[in-house]
């Protein structure tokens, strides 16, 4: 099993090593080594220059696409508070019908009932075979 007390110990994970650098990297001898010239300055200014030009178009197409999708986020979300107004409305009128109807229901006899029922049956048979058949 393995011990995880020494893990804040650098030098217990890694190893003694000599933290100053006495070989100097390929960077710091090429940077020693380049001596860079107005010509060559001015084109890694233009470079730049270009790069930074790309990012700004770039950036400011970002920048139409999130207003065009905050134009579609509003645009949608005032259809659906239309929507949601529109199916109260309906559950309400629903609910209206549904109150009419118990309460005609409460004051009709069963046999009024059954004979509507008979006669809606028989003209949705008629209607099928008419279309259907």
């Amino acid at each position: 099993m393995r011990s995880f007390q020494n893990l804040h110990n650098r030098s217990t994970l890694f190893g003694d090593r000599d933290t100053s650098n006495t070989n100097p990297s390929i960077f710091d001898s090429v940077a020693t080594k380049a001596k860079l010239d107005d010509r060559d300055l001015d084109m890694l200014e233009s470079q730049d220059e270009e790069n930074i030009s790309g990012l700004s178009a770039k950036v400011k197409i970002l920048k139409n696409i999130t207003g065009k999708i905050g134009e579609e986020i509003r645009s949608g979300n005032s259809l659906i508070d239309t929507m949601n107004d529109q199916f109260s409305n309906t559950g309400s009128i629903l609910n209206t019908t549904i109150h009419n109807f118990k309460t005609m229901a409460a004051k009709e006899s069963g046999t009024v009932w059954c004979v509507l029922t008979v006669f809606i049956v028989c003209i949705v048979i008629f209607f099928y075979y008419w279309f259907f058949k």
